[in-house]
Order: C-alpha cells, then structure tokens, then sequence
C-alpha cells in the first residue's frame, strides 16, 4: 500500500480505490504452512520517504523465486529466480517525469494492490497512467472543462493472476471515455507467461477489440406521437424502446444528434423513454446546420425530474456562438 504525500487528482482517485485494503506483511505471510503466498513490505530503494511503509509487493512461489511489483520501476513487476531480474514487456507505452526505468518519478500515478491470495491462485492489480506528459496532469487548471469523464482515459488498469504452477495470466486494459467500450470483456490485451528458471517465457498474446454492441430496449411507457402544436424542434429520446446506440433523432428533420458523455443514460419516461443526464459529462448535441432558423418569439419546452437538488446553474438548453452571443434555459 502506498501513500503519496503530494495531492493532486491522480492521487485522490487512487485513494479511494485502496483506502479500505488489508496490508499482509512478510511477518504474517511466512506464518502459514504454503510456500506460495504473496505480501507487502518495503524494498531498499529510497524515494525520500515520499511512500508509506508497505509500497512495495511480493509474490513468493515456493523456492523458484518471487515475482516483484516496486517503487523502483513504478511497479513494472519483474520475475527474479535468482538475482537477475527479469521484467514483463511493457505493452502501453509510458512517458512521464522520470528516468526510463521509473517514468513515473515519484510513483503519483502509479500503485498496486492485492487483490486475492490463497492457495491456488494470487491477483495482483496495478494502475498507472500512461502519459504523464498529458496537459492532464501538467495543467489541469487549463484543461479542465467541466467534463470529469475525459480524465478516465488516462489511466490503464493491469491485472495479473499468478499461480503455484508459475504461470500468469496478464489483462491489460487501457483507459476509455465512453462506459461501454471499458466493459466490453474483448477490449482488453490478455498474456499468458510462463515463469521459468531463465526468465519469463510469452505462452500466447492476445490483442484488445473493440465490439459494436447494442443494448437492451428499454420498457417505456405509451410515447405521445404528436405536440399541441407543430414545434419547430422536438427531441423524444424514445429510441429506446428498441436496441439503443448512443444516438437520438431530433423527430422535424430527422436529424440524427450524439449523446455525448461517458455512457447513455435510457430510462423509462412519463411518454416512452427518456434520459438520464449524469450532471458531468451527459448532453445532447444537436448539428448546428439542422437548428431551425427563428426569427421571433419562440417557448421552449422541457419535461424534466431533477434527482438532487442542484447547488448550482442547472441547464436544461445551452444555444450560442462561441459563448458571445446565444440563450439558455
């Protein structure tokens, strides 16, 4: 477990992924009777004191050696049967602050954790972030736009289940935006490797893609197929009530509009289906070529069910060119 003394957004996230975990130390693991075990502790490497005192994991297979995730190598493991050293291949690359060995300086962005030990397999998770280099991180007070999801593409996730027959299987996923491709179970890079007395030995590698995947309906209510009046524009976000994509058809034009944000939201609503806007990354755009051109009064209309009670400005529809001129409701 590792605690940075620097406060940035990196860290938070990292915090509440590993505030509740349960430190084994080398004392407690050599307690049992199996020689394959795995536990924290604090290799001999000083990082001035920027890390807690179990920063470093251990995975101990019997007498064939250990496999080592460390604050040396920003826990790049390595497989050490003897004292060579031998590392796993990075298969992302990393830029960051650091020498290459250790891109990530002072490990900010980069932690492990156990995730399960027992006698027949140990899972070892290790997050970092890729491009440390990203204005994410170098100038956030510039990038920031409001949009907390385009944060959750900096970071890659590693998942590796090590077993007493030395075999290891490796899950590599790299960050994305949109909910649906980071749950899509093939859209990760998966290894098996081999621990042997020589190194590490490649079994199989197969490459992360992508599906095109469609969602369930979704059981709405009776949709109201026609207004009081003819509106000049009307979204009914009734698209779900058969497979969905992250698409809705703006109902005069037929305009087809992207649901922006890192997942779509479908509910059932008070005429068909609705949506659900998460208050961060959910919006609606409508292509600026198909806005009807009004000259005089207009109304805009909305069905909304607020689920909190909003401790700001809470827009319902933002129109305007380049934020000088333009209405908002």
């Amino acid at each position: 477990m590792k605690h940075n003394k620097s406060t940035c957004l990196c860290c938070l996230l990292a915090a509440t992924v590993i505030g509740g975990a349960t430190v084994t130390t080398a004392d407690d693991a050599g307690n049992g009777a199996s020689d394959f075990y795995a536990y924290y502790t604090r290799l001999e490497y000083d990082d001035h004191n920027n890390t807690g005192q179990y920063a470093d994991l251990i995975v101990k297979i019997g007498t064939d050696g250990r496999f080592v995730f460390c604050r040396e190598f920003s826990y790049l493991p390595y497989w050490q049967p003897s004292e060579t050293k031998y590392f796993v291949e990075r298969l992302l690359p990393v830029t960051g602050d650091g020498p290459p060995e250790r891109p990530d300086a002072i490990n900010k962005c980069s932690y492990v954790r156990l995730i399960e030990s027992s006698p027949d397999k140990i899972v070892v998770h290790w997050r970092y972030a890729p491009d440390l280099n990203s204005p994410h991180f170098t100038d956030f007070q510039r990038t920031y736009s409001g949009d907390i999801g385009s944060y959750f593409a900096d970071y890659a996730e590693e998942y590796f289940t090590i077993t007493p027959d030395r075999r290891v299987t490796r899950e590599v996923k790299k960050g994305c935006y949109r909910l649906n491709e980071w749950n899509d179970p093939l859209n990760k890079i998966t290894q098996i490797l081999e621990l042997t007395a020589s190194g590490i030995k490649v079994l199989s590698t197969t490459q992360a893609r992508l599906q095109r995947q469609t969602r369930d309906p979704v059981a709405g209510a009776p949709a109201v197929k026609q207004g009081v009046e003819s509106p000049a524009l009307w979204m009914r976000f009734d698209e779900a009530l058969s497979a969905q994509e992250d698409f809705t058809k703006e109902s005069v034009k037929g305009a087809k509009c992207r649901i922006g944000g890192v997942a779509s939201y479908w509910r059932k609503g008070v005429s068909g289906t609705c949506l659900s806007f998460d208050g961060y990354t959910s919006r609606v755009t409508v292509p600026s070529r198909e806005l009807p051109n009004i000259r005089g009064d207009f109304t805009i209309e909305a069905w909304i069910a607020p689920q909190e009670y909003p401790w700001n400005w809470s827009g319902i529809v933002d129109h305007d060119l380049d934020k000088r001129a333009g209405y908002r409701l």
